[in-house]
């Protein structure tokens, strides 16, 4: 996907807007589990983003991420726009791990993810 569509972008972000701390879902994979919030929850089933939180999963189980129990995951769009950029890093923006990927169709330009100690919320659910 070359460029994201504006529209769908919005509503998604409109939606989004409304989830709060209340409910508690779980996600697993082959790598682990991992509990989600109503947001995630929301955006693994209304865009298929279940596959990014596979990956926060797995890169779970690497060395540098075990010391660091707060985590903030950044989905996000690259100038080139084919290539889509997963970073996680610290609370103060150093750098833990990143991954790239290309061709992913993906109807937000980025999205904020924040891991605290197993559990995956949005920014506004904190």
């Amino acid at each position: 996907m070359e460029t994201v569509n504006a529209t769908i972008e919005n509503q998604i972000k409109e939606a989004l807007k409304i989830f709060e701390k209340k409910r508690e879902y779980f996600h697993e994979t082959r790598h682990g589990k991992i509990s989600l919030s109503e947001g995630c929850e929301y955006l693994k089933k209304t865009i298929n983003a279940g596959w990014i939180f596979d990956q926060i999963v797995k890169f779970q189980t690497m060395p540098e991420m075990k010391n660091y129990k707060v985590q903030v995951w950044t989905w996000e769009q690259t100038k080139l726009r084919r290539i889509w950029r997963l970073n996680a890093s610290t609370g103060n923006k150093q750098t833990l791990h990143a991954e790239f990927y290309s061709y992913v169709q993906f109807p937000l330009r980025s999205i904020q993810l924040w891991y605290l100690r197993g559990h995956l919320c949005l920014a506004s659910e904190l």
